[in-house]
């Protein structure tokens, strides 16, 4: 069965006749300790994957055992037969004080077995952050407690083919990851199934996208203006491609409507103090007084939205890949009748070439904190995104 250390995919047979003989001046329990050494030396050389089998020593008449009997009389010790055992003496059959019988020596290899090699099988991978659900973008990490780990993402079934775990995995959509651990002389680990749900993670006002004199607040939802002039404020998280959504609420406000121009913009090039929606390119906002702001885009014909009252909330579409922009009040798209309308592409506010990186973007002027904006996206929106468009 050995080569040197070359092992072959055969099973391995212990003869046990005479075992009482062999044994008779020697303790049980002594027995047990070489058993489960010699045991250990055997497993570790053929491999978990290699059956081990034994006789079952059938007695002849007068108490004799033949060739015959040996032939007749193959059993193989099944790994996980007593698995959940702890290896003593007090679960095998003794014929004595000194001897073991065959039915206690499979029982003590099974046992033994089991306990060196954990039933011959490596321990399933862990995932980091576990399955469950996230919002946004996860980096997963796969721990085989270090041994390798092969995954698959595609609904299919791991296997040492399949993709080798080398650092974290990017999910960044709904989905399952399925991985095995690889541990040498162990049968491979059962699949395990990691299964994520990926929210689109909220947008916020971006702290490093403002100046001094706006203030946020609420999880950086919300912004206020605490400076004279006109002030702004970029989200999180800019766009250069598909259709998206999102909205931006005057939660209150004490002053006129054209202190706020709300909408999309670049970076500045300057500061963000000082500055307004549509003053800069390439950028344009509604200002709420009805004006259109409009630079480095071509205005269209909607442009106008005025805020009267509360509640007030400012749709904001745009479609990245056509260069198309609209505005809503209050989920109406059309507050002109003109037929404007971003599922179907028609009349937008403003349109532009397409490749601009865009942001949402808020400006408030002077020194006003009773006026105040909150960005609204993802499950925070009040209103479902125009036909074809999805959250920001």
């Amino acid at each position: 069965i050995l080569n040197g250390q070359s092992i072959f995919p055969t099973p391995y047979v212990f003869y046990t006749q005479g075992i009482n003989d062999a044994v008779a001046s020697m303790l049980a329990a002594d027995w047990k300790t070489a058993t489960i050494a010699h045991f250990a030396k055997i497993r570790t050389l053929l491999g978990a994957n290699t059956r081990i089998v034994m006789t079952k020593l059938p007695l002849g008449a007068g108490g004799a055992t033949t060739i015959a009997d040996y032939n007749t009389a193959m059993d193989e010790i099944a790994a996980g037969d007593a698995n959940t055992k702890v290896i003593d003496i007090s679960g095998a059959a003794l014929q004595d004080s000194a001897h073991w019988s065959y039915a206690g020596f499979k029982v003590l290899s099974e046992r033994m077995i089991d306990e060196i090699m954990p039933n011959g099988q490596a321990a399933a991978p862990t995932a980091s952050p576990p399955a469950g659900s996230y919002a946004g973008t996860q980096s997963v990490t796969l721990n085989g407690g270090g041994y390798d780990v092969y995954y698959t993402t595609d609904g299919s079934t791991p296997t040492t083919g399949s993709t080798k775990a080398t650092g974290p995995i990017t999910v960044s959509a709904s989905g399952t990851i399925q991985a095995i651990v690889v541990r040498p002389n162990y049968r491979n680990s059962p699949v395990t199934s990691f299964a994520y749900t990926i929210t689109a993670a909220a947008v916020a006002w971006d702290p490093a996208k403002k100046g001094a004199n706006i203030t946020l607040s609420n999880g950086d939802l919300d912004a206020v203006s605490v400076g004279a002039g006109f002030n702004l404020v970029l989200g999180t998280v800019g766009r250069t491609s598909g259709k998206h959504y999102f909205e931006i609420e005057v939660v209150a406000y004490s002053t006129t409507p054209n202190y706020f121009v709300n909408g999309v913009g670049t970076t500045p090039p300057g500061a963000y103090d000082g500055t307004y929606v549509g003053q800069y390119g390439s950028s344009a906002g509604q200002q709420l007084d009805g004006q259109q702001r409009v630079n480095g885009l071509v205005a269209g014909a909607n442009t106008f939205i005025q805020l009267e009252s509360l509640p007030f909330v400012l749709g904001v579409a745009v479609d990245m890949d056509a260069g198309k922009l609209w505005f809503s009040k209050n989920n109406n798209f059309d507050p002109q009748s003109n037929g404007a309308n971003p599922a179907t592409g028609v009349n937008p506010f403003a349109t532009f070439t397409p490749g601009l990186l865009l942001y949402p973007a808020a400006s408030m002027y002077a020194n006003t904190p009773t006026n105040k904006v909150r960005i609204r996206t993802g499950a925070s929106l009040a209103y479902a995104p125009p036909s074809g468009f999805s959250t920001w």
